[in-house]
């Protein structure tokens, strides 16, 4: 069975924030947690 994933981060209102499909580089990662740190603190 192939491996697969999706990311999607929603803000409080339910609007994408931002989305990936596959893997996310450390670079990605860091964005993600980045952004959700921000929305989070809204």
């Amino acid at each position: 069975m192939k491996k697969s994933s999706a990311v999607v981060v929603l803000d409080k209102d339910g609007r994408v924030q931002w989305a990936k499909d596959g893997a996310l580089t450390q670079e990605e990662v860091q964005q993600v947690m980045d952004l959700l740190h921000k929305l989070i603190n809204k």
